[in-house]
């Protein structure tokens, strides 16, 4: 599995959806608070497509891989790696110094080996964010109506002093 040299400087932004998405998962959806309206769920969809190179171009990426530094306070704290795979594999290795985290999802199974070394099978709701979250990320969100999957737009945040807003999408 190799990266495409004109995807690295797309990484950044699917990295970022990445991210929100799977913090969207872990908490609960609240009720829209504050004067601001929020846009979308497809406003945003549509805008990460355009950033991406529009849904032909994010249909064509059949595998890829990113690696990347973890940094806290411009200190390297670790290294990550992400595989995906079509139709909807995606395996996650997160390395500190203190040791590795794996984990991995496809249509039939969802699993995690944590720091300890101790490898657990996601079951119930856990697997199936999993499983959505993998299928998600490899589709790039392209036909995700389709699937029959509600996206909301939960919260909406600054990111650090530039102009550029991240949204938290939920999906039911």
């Amino acid at each position: 599995m190799g990266v495409a040299k004109h995807l690295r400087p797309r990484a950044a932004w699917f990295c970022l959806l990445a991210l929100c998405f799977f913090a969207a998962l872990h908490q609960p959806v609240l009720a829209q608070t504050g004067t601001k309206k929020l846009p979308s769920a497809e406003k945003i969809v549509d805008n990460y497509l355009k950033a991406i190179g529009g849904k032909k171009q994010a249909s064509a990426i059949r595998d890829a891989t990113y690696d990347w530094t973890i940094q806290l306070h411009e200190q390297s704290m670790g290294l990550a790696k992400t595989q995906f795979k079509t139709p909807a594999a995606q395996r996650w290795e997160i390395t500190f110094g203190n040791g590795q985290i794996i984990s991995a999802a496809n249509p039939r199974s969802a699993w995690v080996r944590g720091l300890s070394g101790e490898l657990r099978t996601l079951t119930g709701p856990e697997a199936a964010n999993a499983k959505l979250q993998a299928a998600l990320d490899v589709a790039h969100l392209v036909d995700y109506k389709k699937a029959n999957i509600l996206a909301r737009v939960v919260s909406a945040a600054e990111l650090s002093n530039e102009t550029t807003r991240a949204r938290t999408l939920a999906f039911l």
